[in-house]
Protein backbone atom coordinates (compact mmCIF):
# COMPACT_ATOMS: atom_id res chain seq x y z
CA UNK A 1 0.00 0.00 0.00
CA UNK A 2 1.44 3.28 -1.05
CA UNK A 3 1.95 5.94 1.54
CA UNK A 4 -0.94 8.11 0.24
CA UNK A 5 -2.96 5.70 1.04
CA UNK A 6 -2.00 4.52 4.64
CA UNK A 7 -2.41 8.46 5.35
CA UNK A 8 -5.91 8.44 3.88
CA UNK A 9 -7.11 5.42 5.21
CA UNK A 10 -5.68 6.71 8.76
CA UNK A 11 -7.97 9.47 8.66
CA UNK A 12 -10.70 7.70 7.07
CA UNK A 13 -10.22 4.87 10.14
CA UNK A 14 -9.98 8.00 12.45
CA UNK A 15 -13.20 9.52 11.11
CA UNK A 16 -15.02 6.32 11.76
CA UNK A 17 -14.60 5.96 14.89
CA UNK A 18 -15.70 9.64 15.51
CA UNK A 19 -19.10 8.71 13.93
CA UNK A 20 -19.18 4.95 16.04
CA UNK A 21 -19.26 7.69 18.77
CA UNK A 22 -21.56 9.29 17.50
CA UNK A 23 -24.21 6.73 17.10
CA UNK A 24 -23.83 6.12 20.52
CA UNK A 25 -24.45 9.54 21.35
CA UNK A 26 -26.13 11.74 18.64
CA UNK A 27 -24.79 14.94 20.54
CA UNK A 28 -24.00 17.97 18.34
CA UNK A 29 -20.30 17.77 20.04
CA UNK A 30 -19.73 14.67 18.80
CA UNK A 31 -21.15 15.46 15.49
CA UNK A 32 -18.53 18.29 14.94
CA UNK A 33 -16.06 16.02 16.28
CA UNK A 34 -17.15 13.93 12.87
CA UNK A 35 -17.83 16.42 10.90
CA UNK A 36 -13.78 18.31 11.22
CA UNK A 37 -12.30 14.97 10.98
CA UNK A 38 -14.59 14.01 7.50
CA UNK A 39 -12.96 17.46 6.54
CA UNK A 40 -9.84 15.99 7.34
CA UNK A 41 -10.30 13.17 4.78
CA UNK A 42 -11.99 15.75 2.42
CA UNK A 43 -9.52 18.14 2.03
CA UNK A 44 -6.65 16.07 1.93
CA UNK A 45 -4.80 16.58 -1.36
CA UNK A 46 -3.80 12.62 -0.95
CA UNK A 47 -7.65 12.18 -1.45
CA UNK A 48 -7.32 12.14 -5.31
CA UNK A 49 -4.17 10.02 -5.33
CA UNK A 50 -6.62 7.12 -4.27
CA UNK A 51 -7.91 4.43 -6.88
CA UNK A 52 -10.79 5.86 -7.73
CA UNK A 53 -13.20 2.96 -6.80
CA UNK A 54 -12.12 3.57 -2.65
CA UNK A 55 -11.97 6.92 -3.40
CA UNK A 56 -15.68 6.96 -4.68
CA UNK A 57 -16.53 4.48 -1.51
CA UNK A 58 -15.03 7.31 0.79
CA UNK A 59 -16.93 10.29 -0.70
CA UNK A 60 -20.09 8.03 -0.64
CA UNK A 61 -19.51 7.61 3.29
CA UNK A 62 -19.11 11.03 3.93
CA UNK A 63 -21.80 12.16 2.62
CA UNK A 64 -23.64 9.58 3.90
CA UNK A 65 -22.72 10.89 7.23
CA UNK A 66 -23.90 14.21 6.86
CA UNK A 67 -27.27 12.74 5.24
CA UNK A 68 -27.70 10.71 8.55
CA UNK A 69 -27.46 13.25 10.60
CA UNK A 70 -29.70 15.77 8.85
CA UNK A 71 -32.34 12.73 9.04
CA UNK A 72 -31.87 12.79 13.15
CA UNK A 73 -30.96 16.78 13.52
CA UNK A 74 -32.92 18.66 10.59
CA UNK A 75 -29.85 20.49 10.66
CA UNK A 76 -30.02 21.90 6.57
CA UNK A 77 -26.24 22.62 6.76
CA UNK A 78 -25.72 18.98 7.03
CA UNK A 79 -27.78 18.36 4.10
CA UNK A 80 -26.09 21.05 1.71
CA UNK A 81 -22.72 19.44 2.87
CA UNK A 82 -24.19 15.92 1.78
CA UNK A 83 -24.94 17.71 -1.81
CA UNK A 84 -21.73 19.21 -1.77
CA UNK A 85 -19.73 15.84 -1.57
CA UNK A 86 -22.25 14.21 -3.64
CA UNK A 87 -21.33 16.75 -6.48
CA UNK A 88 -17.89 15.97 -5.70
CA UNK A 89 -18.02 12.59 -6.45
CA UNK A 90 -20.20 12.98 -9.19
CA UNK A 91 -17.43 15.06 -10.83
CA UNK A 92 -14.71 12.30 -10.44
CA UNK A 93 -16.78 9.54 -12.03
CA UNK A 94 -15.82 8.44 -15.42
CA UNK A 95 -19.23 9.29 -17.28
CA UNK A 96 -19.03 5.16 -18.02
CA UNK A 97 -18.37 3.94 -14.62
CA UNK A 98 -20.95 1.18 -13.92
CA UNK A 99 -22.00 2.63 -10.27
CA UNK A 100 -22.57 6.31 -12.00
CA UNK A 101 -26.47 5.57 -13.09
CA UNK A 102 -27.40 4.87 -9.40
CA UNK A 103 -25.28 7.68 -7.77
CA UNK A 104 -26.66 10.17 -9.76
CA UNK A 105 -30.41 8.93 -9.20
CA UNK A 106 -29.25 9.11 -5.55
CA UNK A 107 -27.63 12.48 -5.67
CA UNK A 108 -31.10 13.41 -6.86
CA UNK A 109 -32.98 12.50 -4.50
CA UNK A 110 -30.83 14.14 -1.76
CA UNK A 111 -31.73 17.39 -3.83
CA UNK A 112 -35.24 16.56 -3.54
CA UNK A 113 -34.74 16.28 -0.38
CA UNK A 114 -33.16 19.64 0.25
CA UNK A 115 -35.80 21.26 -2.11
CA UNK A 116 -38.31 20.25 0.25
CA UNK A 117 -36.40 21.74 2.82
CA UNK A 118 -35.56 25.07 1.36
CA UNK A 119 -37.67 25.46 -1.38
CA UNK A 120 -34.47 26.49 -3.97
CA UNK A 121 -35.98 26.20 -7.28
CA UNK A 122 -32.38 25.46 -8.47
CA UNK A 123 -31.76 22.24 -6.48
CA UNK A 124 -35.59 20.76 -7.83
CA UNK A 125 -33.96 21.27 -11.34
CA UNK A 126 -30.69 19.78 -11.07
CA UNK A 127 -32.72 17.17 -8.80
CA UNK A 128 -34.73 16.24 -12.13
CA UNK A 129 -31.53 16.67 -14.34
CA UNK A 130 -30.13 14.18 -12.85
CA UNK A 131 -33.00 11.45 -11.97
CA UNK A 132 -33.58 11.47 -15.75
CA UNK A 133 -29.65 11.02 -16.32
CA UNK A 134 -29.27 8.36 -13.62
CA UNK A 135 -32.43 6.75 -15.80
CA UNK A 136 -31.40 7.68 -19.43
CA UNK A 137 -31.07 4.41 -21.68
CA UNK A 138 -27.77 2.63 -22.09
CA UNK A 139 -27.31 3.55 -18.47
CA UNK A 140 -29.69 1.41 -16.37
Amino acid sequence: MSTHVEHVEHLVEEAAAAWADYERDRSADRFAAVSLLLARVLDSPLLDAMPIARRAEILEDAAGCFYAHFDTSGDVSALRRCVEIRRRLLAGLPRDWPGRPPQLRLTGQVLLRLWAATGEESDRVEALRLLREGDAPGFT
